[in-house]
């Protein structure tokens, strides 16, 4: 990067990873043949709401007979939708075509180009190191006729700890969406980390299931007490907060976010686990989710060609950090923030690698041209199968090519105002 291009240097720069960009490199769109009792699929369309509500089902894929699943309906706000995301899952030890038995078959209904997930966690592998679940497209049949494209994402679980050379039986986290949300502060009692008023604060997907004590000590022996230490909001300490992060890398996190403009992490659809650092020392990290509320405003109606110009704190309530002085925050306030968040992008040094990470990755070849060049190849291997999709949201394979055509140029307006921001003054 150029000296004074975009801001001081900070963390040690971001890892292009490299990889390939043409069609041949990118993962082939099978069929996938999936059979469930008519009755039951009635049913599970008339009960969209219920996670427990799990049929029998079995799977074809490429004349490969995977039978024993189950199936049920999957997501949150996503269930509204005319197309339903759903989730698969086989015994241990059985045969599957998924990355792990639990499969994720999102419809990304809302989403015109069946891109905005791929290309996020693409942008994460390509930037950084960080762990990033795999995705890949594919074209599901549902009792014979077609259900459309459907992204499989690879569950973040002991198998993705494993593939990514982390250790299995550690802690690993989901923020879920009840009230009063995945903001990592402190509850009126330990037993209210897992559950809060009937309904799940924090779930384990990997370690011991019913030991929240590692995350109750994040919150109350460091992120808390660090606030707490803080002469204001605007300038806060992490003196305990740096022992126990892996900050850098978190920081990279934070502004690999803001690159890709996830307006969906900070309360909830995100995953965090401890792990021996480089150093043998256990610290938490963070891990990217449910990528499809990026590049742009997509999803609010009258919005669709927007940018929405939020970095990921320059305009409150979706950057994640405390509002004002005089506003409470913590339980049982329902406040929309995310202490670490706020501690790391208040406390000038990480301010200062955050905004340096982010103008490196504006720079990088990756965003400049490899972003677009993919974007190009995926498209038009998705176009067929999108044409054959009638459930998903264009109306015409004009809207898909509108619609990715202003993903493709994402990029540079996004640049152009995040560059505008490189001066603005921090929170």
């Amino acid at each position: 990067m150029p000296a004074g291009a975009c801001g001081v240097t900070g963390w040690p720069a971001s890892v292009d990873r490299g990889g390939c960009s043409d069609a041949g490199c990118l993962p082939p769109i099978r069929t996938w043949e999936l059979e469930i009792a008519p009755d039951d699929w009635t049913e599970l369309a008339a009960e969209i709401y219920e996670d427990d509500l799990w049929f029998p089902c079995a799977l074809t894929v490429e004349e490969v007979v995977y039978p024993g699943c189950e199936v049920r309906i999957q997501g949150a706000s996503s269930r509204y939708f005319p197309k339903t995301s759903l989730r698969l899952r086989f015994p241990e030890d059985a045969d599957h075509p998924g990355f792990s038995r639990n499969i994720n078959l999102r419809a990304e209904w809302a989403d015109r180009t069946f891109l905005r997930t791929w290309m996020g966690y693409e942008t994460f592998r390509r930037l950084s190191s960080i762990p990033t679940p795999q995705p890949r497209p594919l074209f599901l049949t549902l009792n014979g006729p077609d259900y459309g494209v459907m992204m499989e994402v690879e569950r973040l679980g002991g198998s993705f700890l494993n593939r990514n050379d982390r250790d299995r039986e550690r802690s690993l986290y989901e923020a879920e969406r009840a009230p009063p949300y995945g903001g990592l502060m402190p509850m009126e009692s330990h037993a209210e980390y897992k559950i809060w008023d009937g309904d799940e604060l924090y779930t384990k997907k990997a370690g011991d299931r019913d030991d929240f004590i590692d995350l109750i000590a994040l919150v109350e022996e460091a992120l808390w007490p660090d606030y707490l230490d803080s002469p204001s909001r605007a300038d806060t300490r992490i003196a305990r907060t740096g022992e126990v992060l892996q900050l850098p890398q978190q920081v990279r996190y934070l502004a690999l976010n803001a690159l890709v403009q996830n307006r969906d992490h900070v309360q909830s659809n995100f995953h965090f686990s401890i792990q021996e650092d480089v150093d043998g020392v256990d610290r938490w990290e963070f891990y990217p989710w449910d990528l499809d509320s990026t590049f742009g405003c997509h999803r609010a109606s009258g919005y669709d060609e927007t940018l929405c110009d939020v970095m990921i704190y320059d305009v409150w309530p979706y950057g994640g950090v405390a509002p004002g002085d005089d506003e409470p925050i913590g339980h049982p306030e329902e406040t929309w923030m995310n202490l670490v968040i706020h501690l790391a992008l208040n406390h000038p040094g990480c301010d200062d690698g955050f905004r340096s990470e982010v103008c490196s990755m504006l720079e990088s070849d990756w965003w400049s041209s490899d972003f677009a060049a993919t974007v190009d190849a995926m498209a038009a291997q998705l176009e067929p199968w999108v044409e054959r999709d009638l459930q998903d949201r264009s109306d015409t394979i004009e809207d898909f090519r509108a619609d990715v055509a202003l993903l493709r140029g994402f990029p540079a307006l996004r640049a152009e105002h995040l560059r505008a921001l490189r001066g603005a003054t921090r929170r």
